[in-house]
């Protein structure tokens, strides 16, 4: 376990100007400190600025003055269900060979505990953090992701896949069309609509996907820019590696 405690958390608010009657929502700025008394440790006075959005770990790093070495780029996954009537035709798991050169599984079909079962998902760009549908834009978001040379070289080396998961996104006889790759019988009239997440995936600035830790030092800092499956998992051995880093 980490070597060290908190001692000291204050959140400071922005002074106000007088000669603004109409300020907007204030930007709440934590300072922390952390020592472990005789132990080995660290102390820290870092202020974070964090705005009514969650921010990543990289615009973090960034506000704390360092150059992150990946950039955050959200992939929403979507998916549908089988019909109550044909859900006896998926009994298990049922995978479709993955693509190396892609952290994505591709859509396949998952029996949950309760009968039901899970038909995707597909990958496509989110257009806000939390874009779990194409109506939902963040415009902060979306520029911060296509001013990034790492998504644009990504990008263009995956214009084939890039469009067709754009297709699938809308077509529903594509996706069921890929199903049916997996179990024949499958088809459109099967498929009813259902939920979607999104992955906040690490982009390398070479364009590569990054599909493992990323932590990176600066000056009295540690940050752990990815943490991708099996965060949860690995957390003892990630909580062994940083206690060294700090030691």
């Amino acid at each position: 376990m980490l070597r060290f405690r908190l001692i000291s958390c204050s959140w400071k608010l922005p002074e106000r100007s007088p000669d603004r009657p109409a300020d907007p929502p204030p930007r709440l700025h934590p300072t922390c400190s952390h020592a472990a008394g005789s132990d080995p440790g660290l102390r820290l006075r870092r202020a974070c600025r964090q705005g009514r959005e969650r921010e990543t770990p990289v615009v973090i790093a960034r506000l704390a003055g360092l150059t992150p070495s990946v950039q955050i780029v959200p992939f929403r996954g979507e998916y549908y269900e089988l019909k109550t009537s044909r859900q006896h035709l998926v009994n298990g798991l049922i995978y479709p060979v993955p693509n190396p050169e892609m952290p994505f599984l591709g859509v396949h079909l998952t029996r949950m505990i309760d009968g039901a079962v899970h038909a995707g998902p597909n990958a496509v760009l989110a257009l806000s953090r939390e874009g779990y549908r194409w109506t939902k834009v963040s415009p902060r978001d979306l520029l911060r992701t296509l001013t990034f040379p790492g998504f644009l070289k990504l990008a263009s080396r995956n214009v084939g896949t890039g469009t067709n998961e754009v297709i699938r996104s809308f077509s529903k006889r594509r996706f069921a069309r890929d199903l049916a790759r997996l179990v024949p019988e499958i088809s459109t009239a099967d498929l009813v609509r259902s939920g979607a997440g999104v992955r906040a995936q690490a982009v390398g600035r070479d364009g590569n996907l990054v599909d493992d830790f990323v932590i990176q030092q600066g000056r009295n800092q540690i940050h752990i820019l990815n943490a991708p499956s099996p965060a949860a998992t690995s957390a003892l051995e990630i909580a062994d590696h940083i206690s060294r880093m700090v030691a």
